[in-house]
């Protein structure tokens, strides 16, 4: 049986690595950003503290969306990813840590969210240079094309 087309880049092994680690980070951030709502909303059933919480979350990332992209270009990018995993994962692991020792407070909820900000921050600007050097430049045009027919043709 021959390889799906639409799978080849997965037959790179970094690629997949890179995919896979991705795949699991996506579902830690939906996992972590569904559970901090509702941690929030048994803190104050308030969805204007809801809200403030979103806000304190993007601020990071809209204030260093530029150095973001600097240090992305400039530093090692495998570094820069590890390091924004590793800000994001110690502000899960603080939040719940707290949670469930019952210590947690409104205003821990806003500190940790704000370093999660930061670490997302990297993130994204890593996701946003990544992304063409990590297959081969057939695979990538190959994949921006099926992109741009599916496009057009939606």
């Amino acid at each position: 049986m021959a390889f799906p087309r639409l799978l080849a880049p997965l037959r790179i092994r970094d690629y997949a690595v890179l995919w896979t680690a991705m795949t699991v980070s996506h579902l830690g951030d939906g996992i972590f950003l569904v559970a901090s709502a509702w941690q929030v909303y048994q803190l104050s059933n308030d969805p204007a503290a809801l809200a403030f919480v979103w806000l304190v979350w993007s601020l990071p990332l809209l204030a260093l969306l530029l150095l973001g992209g600097v240090i992305s270009d400039r530093a090692d990018r495998r570094s820069v990813m590890i390091v924004a995993d590793l800000i994001r994962g110690a502000a899960m692991a603080a939040l719940a840590a707290l949670a469930f020792a019952g210590a947690l407070e409104l205003w821990h909820v806003l500190v940790l969210v704000a370093f999660y900000g930061v670490g997302d921050e990297e993130k994204f600007s890593y996701d946003l240079a990544r992304q063409p050097s990590r297959s081969p430049a057939t695979t990538a045009c190959s994949a921006r094309r099926r992109r741009a027919h599916l496009a057009v043709s939606a």
